[in-house]
């Protein structure tokens, strides 16, 4: 039994491997190509994540930086809201002692007296409660 090259000349055989190693080449041409494109798609999206990482750094950052402002003005909101409400107790504290001796007529001069600070009172407390408002508006709106 004969072997297929046994039967052909050198020139078919050189040709056969000539076809083999054209086929092969072309191929191989292919897969180079194909692996090329998958590069290029992994590079985009190596791009796109180191991107995409640098805003959410960027965004963490920001993040401790309004978490912070906004503790601090909520500090000082509520140290000023209990400096108020401390005034406005030892005033009412004040009122009441004063008014175990006055007669009817005086305690209701007292009672228009505390009704108009205690209405001062609320107007400050609002207004507090304004511009705490405006400034968490304001740094939201700076996000």
């Amino acid at each position: 039994q004969k072997l297929e090259y046994q039967t052909l000349t050198v020139e078919q055989i050189l040709n056969q491997y000539q076809a083999a190693l054209e086929a092969d080449a072309a191929q191989f041409m292919n897969e180079a190509q194909r692996v090329a494109e998958y590069d290029a798609v992994l590079r985009d999206s190596q791009r796109s994540i180191a991107s995409l990482t640098e805003w959410t750094s960027r965004l963490m950052m920001r993040q401790v930086e309004v978490d912070t402002t906004l503790h601090q003005s909520g500090t000082a909101f509520q140290s000023e809201l209990e400096t108020e409400l401390d005034t406005l107790e030892l005033y009412v504290d004040q009122l009441f002692a004063a008014q175990s001796h006055v007669v009817p007529e005086d305690a209701d001069v007292e009672r228009e007296v505390a009704y108009v600070r205690a209405t001062q009172v609320e107007a400050r407390l609002s207004g507090l409660t304004q511009t705490l408002d405006r400034t968490v508006h304001d740094l939201h709106v700076a996000q």
